[in-house]
């Protein structure tokens, strides 16, 4: 983020700039801390008092936080955003009035720095006695931070650090409120960089301890508070990729033991069941295993997962996954090819399988692979068979097979994705002669006419404007008219077709307001009415507000709005 503090308003929405800009106006700002050099936090007052925190470094604003579910350069933000400029302005406009020589106020940090500095020890112990006295969240946090000193390392100790931070921030109910569970992640993601530094000097015990306590506490923690801008999943995904760090590391064999049978227990305990990591326990389990009793255990666990019943079986499919890093692990290539060639069903293996063969030029074994995928998945799952067509198509290509593979690009771009339209097109002009290339599209508009689904339009005004053929666009246009149709058009057919455009808008526009009527649906055929103005047709404007006027009196809102487009007050 590079957003200069003097010209913010140029880089930000105007929407969310106007909404900021109120609150700035009306006061919403309390106090703003300048916390160390460059960066200063405000307390915002929304619908709850939200803190932000923006760094800034000569003059730009290099990153922003907010504890609001939007989270990054929302209304509070720049709220916050006109107040450090207003106080920094402020403060440089009364240092050159007084002196020169006048030093700039101290950050947070600086202050604090300061009053250490002048505090002994007794006096310094007494206020966190006095602290911890009067204030319960100061109290927990302070313990939870020195629990160490109290208690021998175990992950018990972890836990109960963790537990500490959890209950001091939620409130009576036990739930962690939105505003709290940014406070919640900082304070636990400050363990888990306890548990980073240990693993940097070789402590893998430590790093075990921390990281194991945070994981299960935090998934629970997740189901009392409101994660909604996922700071809690992420401490989650910290411990996760700290534990993850463990497993590649040089462990003892007493850790590497400890570590499995708690991957082993907390899958089995269903601590993070509903959730990835509950498989990802397994994952853990099969990079540490090494003796034959661990390894026969955790198949055991993983054989035991079974079918649901259901269309999409999400245990199954990472059952399955599983399986076969245990095979690939324990036995060897061959052994997990011949795993996937009988598990077939999984539509990973089958693709696992095609590229497999393709990369060995085994392209008959590929394409029947492909071919029996379209066959089982045409009905139950259309989107899949398509993706096993576009192997065919692969398949077709690498052989250069070019009369199937037009005849597979002429079916995928009737009935693949949108996304790939382009794509298929621009490689069926790659395999069509220039001289048959004219012969060769007007079938295709022959085929996308016939088609029956509500995406023909798409097609065939997709195949005209690649080709740009303006005047069949517009018959298309003025046969299938709707106001996106109109709206879409405009880069294509405002130079020729302007009056026309503005015509059917004005059709549109009064067909769309005959049962529609909400401020919202005002304001969008206002939208179109201003398309109209854009394209020259004020005239055509002025009557079609006047005709509304007439039709629609007793619609005030809609009246406001038309006042807008014509400039009345």
């Amino acid at each position: 983020m590079n957003i200069s503090l003097n010209n913010f308003e140029q880089d930000i929405n105007s929407t969310i700039l106007q909404r900021g800009l109120k609150y700035f106006k009306q006061g919403a700002v309390g106090n703003v801390d300048e916390i160390s050099d460059g960066v200063y936090e405000a307390e915002v007052e929304g619908s709850e008092d939200y803190i932000v925190t923006v760094t800034t470094k000569n003059n730009v604003i290099t990153d922003c936080s907010c504890t609001c579910p939007f989270g990054t350069v929302c209304k509070h933000a720049v709220a916050a955003f006109y107040q450090i400029r207003k106080d920094k302005m402020e403060n440089n406009t009364n240092s050159a009035a007084t002196s020169s020589k006048m030093l700039k106020p101290k950050s947070v940090e600086e202050q604090v720095e300061a009053v250490l500095g002048h505090l002994s020890l007794e006096d310094l112990k007494e206020s966190i006695r006095s602290s911890c006295k009067s204030d319960k969240v100061f109290r927990e946090l302070f313990l939870a931070n020195h629990a160490n000193l109290l208690y021998p390392e175990s992950q018990s100790l972890y836990t109960k650090k963790v537990k500490t931070i959890l209950n001091a921030l939620s409130d009576r109910h036990n739930f962690i409120a939105y505003s709290q569970t940014h406070k919640v992640a900082s304070a636990v993601s400050e363990i888990i960089s306890q548990g980073e530094k240990a693993m940097e000097k070789r402590n893998f015990q430590t790093a075990f301890y921390i990281a194991s306590a945070v994981l299960v506490e935090m998934v629970e923690a997740l189901e009392f508070a409101d994660d909604s801008n996922g700071e809690i999943g992420g401490c989650i995904e910290e411990s996760m990729e700290l534990l993850n760090s463990l497993t590649k590391s040089h462990l003892s064999e007493s850790l590497r033991k400890e570590f499995f049978n708690y991957a082993i227990t907390v899958y089995k305990n269903k601590n993070l069941k509903g959730w990835d990591w509950h498989f990802d326990m397994l994952s853990l389990a099969m990079a540490l295993m090494k003796e034959q009793s661990e390894k026969a255990l955790l198949w055991s666990i993983i054989d035991a997962i079974q079918p649901n019943g259901k269309a999409f079986d999400w245990d199954l499919k990472n059952g399955l996954r599983l399986k076969l890093a245990f095979v690939r692990k324990t036995e060897n290539e061959e052994a997990a090819v011949k795993f996937m060639e009988s598990n077939l069903y999984e539509s990973d293996f089958r693709e696992k399988l095609i590229d497999i063969s393709i990369q060995n030029k085994d392209y008959k074994k590929a394409m029947e692979l492909a071919e029996e995928g379209v066959l089982l998945d045409e009905k139950s799952s259309p989107g899949l068979a398509n993706s096993w067509r576009e192997r065919l198509l692969q398949i077709y290509q690498n052989q250069n097979d070019i009369p199937n593979a037009l005849k597979m690009l002429r079916y995928l771009f009737f009935n693949g994705m949108h996304m790939n339209t382009i794509k298929n097109y621009e490689l069926m002009q790659q395999y069509v002669t220039t001289e048959n290339w004219s012969n060769f599209v007007k079938a295709l508009l022959e085929d996308a006419a016939k088609i029956a689904r509500g995406d023909s339009y798409y097609r065939v005004s997709q195949i005209l404007i690649w080709e740009k053929s303006w005047e069949l666009y517009f018959a298309l246009l003025q046969k299938n008219p709707t106001l996106d149709r109109v709206l879409n058009s405009e880069k294509y057919l405002a130079n020729g077709y302007a009056p026309q455009l503005v015509e059917m808008y004005q059709t549109l526009v009064l067909k769309y307001l005959e049962n529609n009527m909400s401020r919202a649906h005002y304001q969008n055929a206002c939208g179109y009415i201003q398309r109209m103005l854009k394209l020259g047709g004020a005239a055509v404007v002025a009557k079609l507000i006047e005709q509304l006027r007439s039709l629609y009196p007793q619609r005030k809102a809609l009246m406001d709005e038309l006042n807008q487009v014509s400039g009345r007050k």
